[in-house]
């Protein structure tokens, strides 16, 4: 059956550079959405820009960006899901990550370069195709984590598009991987993209606010692309949940130490840290 076309709708936020960053974190923390940057030689003057599947969504977020920040200027276009395509078909070309993957979108036949494994991504209305440094990062310690405990049993909460998940089914995770986010078209698109690469009941996907409700057992290996509004008061349950590594990210630079200081507080032992001056990623040893 032929997929329905939708239209979406783009916020674009008019601000000054010492502004930029307040203005793309206030979406990451009060709307759960990660802002495209847009800036032009010689101007003054910077974009940030967030995208929905509502007009009704996109009225409110400017609205409420407006009461935010009363100096900046907003305004709302429409962007129909076939130039969203587009768009991703210029910018998502195939990249590799770490030792043994081989992110691909599915409007590029290319084979994975020997010796890695191909995953294709498909982003639909969002992001998270390890072109971001978040992304990325959980990327590579999907790869490092699985080679280092190999069959370990993997959670992937704030999951976006799957692709955290799918790279840790395909490399060997103990099966099912469990999935979460809190937006049911995220798993919509997790699901896809699952069956784009062969995968059904090996991913556990499903739609859970974390700060209402809690998932049951316990995994080697947790994955969080969150942020720091999340992972601060959420720090003991990830830390109980987590057997052997908890990797988190979605975390600003500046906000990392309070982050790290909530984890350690909790039984988590900082191993590694990484950035991008910007955005950062931590993993934490957990259990004895």
């Amino acid at each position: 059956m032929a997929e329905t076309s939708k239209n979406y709708s783009i916020v674009s936020v008019c601000t000054n550079p010492e502004l930029e960053d307040s203005v793309s974190e206030w979406f990451q923390s009060e709307l759960d959405m990660q802002a495209v940057h847009l800036a032009l030689p010689d101007r003054d003057q910077v974009w940030v820009e967030a995208y929905f599947d509502e007009e009704l969504k996109a009225r409110i977020a400017s609205h409420m960006v407006k009461l935010a920040f009363p100096s900046v200027g907003t305004t709302i276009r429409p962007l129909e899901e076939r130039d969203w395509a587009e768009y991703w078909k210029k910018y998502f070309q195939p990249q590799a990550i770490g030792k043994k993957l081989w992110i691909c979108p599915p409007w590029i036949e290319e084979a994975a370069e020997e010796g890695r494994n191909k995953i294709v991504i498909n982003p639909g209305l969002s992001f998270g195709t390890g072109e971001h440094f978040t992304t990325r990062f959980c990327l590579q310690w999907v790869d490092q984590l699985l080679t280092q405990f190999p069959g370990s049993g993997v959670a992937d909460l704030g999951t976006g598009i799957g692709i955290i998940a799918i790279c840790a089914a395909r490399l060997g995770a103990s099966l099912p991987v469990l999935a979460l986010d809190n937006d049911p078209v995220c798993i919509e698109q997790s699901a896809l993209n699952a069956e784009r690469n062969g995968l059904g009941d090996e991913l556990e996907l499903g739609v859970m606010d974390l700060t209402q409700e809690w998932f049951k057992g316990k995994y080697d290996v947790v994955f969080a692309n969150l942020y720091s509004g999340l992972l601060i008061p959420l720090a003991p349950q990830l830390i109980r949940s987590a057997q052997k590594r908890l990797v988190i990210t979605g975390v600003q630079e500046f906000e990392a130490d309070g982050v790290a200081t909530a984890m350690v507080h909790c039984g988590g032992r900082e191993i590694a840290r990484d950035g991008d001056g910007e955005w950062c990623g931590m993993v934490f040893e957990v259990g004895d």
